[in-house]
């Protein structure tokens, strides 16, 4: 059985030295997403994954707060060496689609391991099942709207 990803203290700390690490172009990027309740930015270290010719996020830790407020805006943004890069980020929900980058992901970022049903060398069909547990969204960058354009 997969363990379940639990916030707590040591994790709060090493998020945050991972935020910290960031602005200094050390460490992961950060995922800024926009609350869907509250409003506020929030700040989360991610892996995103360069596969097949696109950039996807996923989401190791299963349906986190970051999946759900970019569910309810559809955007979000990568932090990294103080730049900010506007994204629109597409929730893949087709199984077949997901289970390629699952498993890619999956062997770049061991550290996750514990949180997958699967193992080292789980078939591609083996992550399908995973992909219910685990959200692929496909990033994209953000276009910014043309000058004097019709809106």
């Amino acid at each position: 059985m997969a363990k379940t990803y639990r916030m707590n203290p040591l994790r709060r700390t090493f998020n945050g030295l991972m935020r910290a690490l960031s602005r200094f172009g050390v460490g992961p990027p950060v995922l800024v997403t926009r609350g869907r309740r509250s409003g506020r930015e929030h700040r989360v270290p991610v892996a995103p994954l360069d596969f097949d010719g696109q950039r996807w996020l996923v989401s190791p830790y299963g349906q986190s707060e970051w999946v759900r407020n970019v569910r309810a805006n559809g955007e979000a943004a990568l932090e990294r060496r103080g730049g900010r890069e506007p994204l629109h980020l597409e929730e893949i929900t087709d199984a077949q689609t997901a289970a390629p980058v699952l498993q890619r992901y999956y062997a770049k970022n061991p550290i996750t391991h514990p949180y997958f049903e699967t193992s080292d060398g789980t078939s591609v069909e083996g992550f399908r099942a995973e992909a219910a547990q685990h959200p692929v969204l496909r990033a994209r960058a953000k276009v910014a709207a043309e000058p004097g354009g019709a809106s």
